[in-house]
């Protein structure tokens, strides 16, 4: 049952509201997501060809200009990565085997078998409240509360290529907006290439290796901030406990290549686990706790990032999920000037179309 079905959650579009929902048929992992103003955002994916013509320009970089540009990079990695699908292939859609199944006289996870559908366009609108939108030093005390929104639209192509693997390509452009402080704006745009493999005979542990290419962006969309280009190695072990219960562990890295500028050039880790709680077809349940390494290549700073965060999600439609969540992070680093935390709380609403 489910042998065709690929490894991981297929893209949603996500329209946030301030209400708490949660997405039924994925395992959500809690979301810290950057912060910008708006209001309803739906992420739609385009064949990835079309967004994948951005504009490209590498203008220098001032003091000032590398300390915003990190702050940057790094709100980005927060607030995107739990509910990011490159990041992390974080539920199953397919229902796995599973030793209570001769006894149950069904599979641990319930999802009906579908035609697969390899192409997936997604939109999503996020918008939360943060506590410290700059990212600024503990010892400075200088954090800024404020409201962000940020709208993201995503194209995937997911076919398979064998029994058990799966050929991946994205490509996206996510737009960040602060309410209060417009001098954090930023855009980014992200395209993947990889494969990913189901070992199924290992409890369905899944693995992959990806090409990454990353830009952060001005808010006007022309000048480039910062560039990247990675190869992603990741595991991802999902551990049914009961038809309404899972749990999940995952470790990923990000070997930087090249980046511009230099001196932001980092290799990144990160392994995380969750349990997910499904009350019913339509809600889940999430928490999840992660450390993320930050290993900048030219400085010698290390940064180690604590996560923990709670979401709720729910399907509104086939084709529409919610999700409400709150996170709190902590960094740790051996540079000074680089130790903060954050809380943030808000909600997304995505859209998903998958042909």
């Amino acid at each position: 049952m489910g042998k065709n079905r690929p490894p991981f959650t297929t893209y949603s579009l996500y329209f946030c509201f301030p209400l708490p929902f949660l997405l039924p048929n994925r395992v959500l992992k809690p979301s810290c997501y950057k912060k910008i103003p708006s209001i309803v955002t739906v992420k739609i994916q385009f064949c990835p060809f079309a967004v994948f013509l951005v504009c490209i320009a590498f203008p220098h970089e001032s003091s000032a200009q590398l300390l915003d540009n990190d702050r940057n990079q790094n709100s980005a990695s927060i607030w995107g990565k739990r509910f990011d699908p490159w990041a992390d292939p974080a539920s199953n859609d397919y229902a796995p085997a599973s030793p209570g199944d001769s006894d149950l006289g069904e599979q641990l996870v319930l999802m009906p078998a579908q035609e697969y559908l390899p192409f997936s366009l997604e939109l999503t609108e996020t918008v939360h409240w943060t506590s410290n939108a700059g990212l600024s030093d503990l010892d400075v005390r200088t954090e800024l509360e404020d409201i962000y929104s940020a709208t993201d639209l995503r194209f995937s192509y997911f076919p398979q290529i064998g029994d058990n693997s799966y050929f991946e390509f994205s490509t996206g452009y996510a737009i960040y907006r602060y309410m209060d402080y417009s001098s954090l704006n930023f855009d980014r745009f992200e395209t993947s290439v990889g494969l990913v493999h189901n070992f199924r005979d290992l409890n369905n542990l899944i693995g992959w290796t990806r090409f990454n290419y990353y830009r952060l962006l001005d808010s006007s969309g022309h000048d480039d901030l910062f560039t990247d280009y990675s190869l992603e190695l990741g595991l991802y072990y999902p551990i049914p406990l009961s038809s309404r219960h899972k749990a999940f562990g995952s470790y990923s890295s990000k070997f930087s290549l090249d980046a511009d500028p230099g001196s932001l050039r980092r290799h990144q880790h990160w392994i995380s686990g969750g349990y997910t709680y499904t009350p019913s077809d339509r809600f889940k349940i999430s928490a999840y706790g992660g450390l993320h390494v930050y290993d900048y290549v030219e400085s010698g700073r290390t940064d180690l990032l604590y996560d923990l965060g709670l979401a709720l999600t729910t399907h509104l439609t086939d084709r529409i999920d919610a999700v409400i969540s709150a996170n709190y992070s902590w960094n740790d680093s051996n540079t000074t000037g680089f130790d903060y935390e954050v809380a943030d709380i808000g909600a997304k609403l995505g859209l998903t179309m998958k042909f």
